[in-house]
């Protein structure tokens, strides 16, 4: 089975919540980019702080907290290193992202259960006249060449090949062709 995005056909309730799965990403990393999100440790940092000092609670830093980038006192980020993820955003980014792919997997469920409920293309059928009776037999493109019976006289009758469409020059017809 051969899935192309073309024949993707999201039904109404994915292509609803899809939309509002992205205007909530758009809206948390807006809030993200803005500093909303982060944490109240950031709300009270100095302008000019000793450098040797954490800003939030003014306990000494040691060499590893400054490689750090964050107090072992208070856990607060220090000034140096920009963080744009907090504990919390990063749970508001994997929920948005696990419901987006949520979506997506229901979608192609649905997708992929409309397209075994089809039915194949049944074979086209055509007709033969009993040489004996004048009986009208009728069989399907994939019995061509088999023998069978008339069902009233019981006449050996062999399927022949269906008779080629007529061809006409491309000239002909070509405006019916053409999409309106």
């Amino acid at each position: 089975m051969r899935l192309s995005l073309k024949e993707l056909r999201l039904s109404r309730f994915t292509t609803i919540a899809m939309v509002v799965v992205g205007v909530a990403v758009v809206f948390w990393l807006g809030l993200l980019l803005s500093g909303a999100l982060d944490s109240p440790k950031h709300l009270g940092e100095r302008k000019k702080a000793d450098p040797n000092r954490c800003p939030h609670c003014d306990h000494a830093l040691t060499p590893y907290a400054r490689e750090l980038g964050q107090c072992l006192f208070c856990q607060g980020d220090l000034p140096g290193k920009q963080s744009l993820s907090s504990p919390r955003s990063r749970g508001i980014a994997v929920t948005l992202v696990s419901l987006f792919v949520l979506l997506l997997a229901v979608n192609v469920v649905f997708l992929v259960r409309r397209r075994a409920g089809k039915k194949p293309k049944e074979e086209e059928v055509h007709h033969l006249y009993c040489r004996k009776c004048g009986r009208k037999i009728r069989y399907r493109t994939g019995q061509v060449g088999q023998l069978a019976r008339c069902p009233m006289c019981r006449q050996l009758v062999r399927f022949p090949e269906p008779p080629a469409p007529e061809k006409r020059p491309w000239w002909r017809g070509w405006k019916k062709q053409q999409p309106a």
